[in-house]
């Protein structure tokens, strides 16, 4: 299941029927007037909530000044692109999850929710300046890699809401308490790693896909060992985005530059793209792949 990301992105996944919906004549086709039709949906859907727009996506607000969070519609606007005989019903489906969404946002606070998650650096600084410029509590985050940095998150059956000071002190938790808690609830959601990533025949590079934290797994590095040893110490691998990994022989020059194309595709295809970098596992972490070189024994 595609999950929602509050205070980030939310992309929608689409389970339209096989029938067309008729097309709207009123439905415009250049972004701005899309996002403008759809911050009206919202508002009409939602009367106790404000919607605006912010930059290539929307913002949405509680009237008592809590915060729903940044909304990316880009995937049902590119949608809407390509399949204007369907956009009135994906409009409405996104308006619909937007709702449920905000349904989410009253539940109350579950340990047994957090997880941790992995995102860009860039990613987490922009939320945050957002967060101050709304005088929002402040997420979490921890660095992992240059660039890359683990956040704890409450995932919902449909949604994951970044996690500050005011549900921690829900959650009753330190800082450390709250990061460790995030990674077991991890591990212990996912299928072990030994089942997901077999290494692959023919020397190409195999790869994780379809599960919703599947870059998160990089963070639960001691279960890559026993795959860095069938590689030599030389497993390298890369996450486009978060729910995509690949992995593979950083000794094979070939397989590296394949793994990048590969990379480079995805990332620039990804309504949620996360990082270019190829990434070496090292007895003590992961290290970052320089562009010209593939990985050499870690030290």
């Amino acid at each position: 299941m595609k999950k929602l990301l509050l205070f980030t992105f939310l992309l929608l996944s689409l389970a339209v029927g096989a029938q067309p919906a008729p097309a709207s004549a009123a439905l415009p086709t250049d972004e701005a007037g899309f996002l403008a039709d759809l911050v009206q949906r919202l508002q009409q859907a939602l009367p106790d909530h404000q919607f605006r727009i912010s930059g290539h996506s929307l913002w949405g607000q509680r009237h008592d000044g809590e915060a729903l969070g940044q909304l990316d519609p880009q995937s049902t606007y590119q949608f809407c692109r390509s399949s204007p005989r369907r956009c009135t019903e994906a409009l409405e489906q996104y308006v619909s999850t937007v709702a449920e969404l905000a349904r989410t946002r009253r539940q109350p606070l579950n340990a047994a929710q957090v997880r941790l998650t992995l995102r860009s650096q860039a990613f987490v600084d922009e939320v945050r300046q957002q967060n101050a410029a709304r005088s929002v509590t402040q997420i979490y985050a921890r660095p992992v890699v240059a660039g890359l940095v683990m956040v704890p998150v409450l995932d919902f059956l449909n949604s994951l809401r970044f996690i500050g000071a005011g549900e921690l002190n829900k959650l009753k938790l330190s800082e450390d308490q709250l990061f460790e808690l995030g990674r077991r609830n991890l591990q212990t959601g996912l299928l072990p790693l030994q089942v997901m990533a077999k290494r692959p025949g023919n020397g190409d590079f195999g790869r994780i896909e379809g599960e919703d934290h599947a870059a998160s797994r990089v963070l639960l590095h001691a279960d890559w060992a026993h795959l860095a040893a069938q590689y030599k110490q030389h497993l390298v691998v890369a996450i486009p985005t978060p729910n995509v990994l690949l992995y593979g022989d950083g000794a094979n020059p070939a397989q590296i530059a394949s793994m990048r194309r590969a990379t480079q595709e995805l990332y620039q295809r990804a309504s949620r793209p996360l990082s270019l970098q190829l990434l070496r596992w090292t007895a003590t972490g992961w290290d970052v792949l320089p562009e010209d070189a593939a990985a050499t024994s870690p030290q």
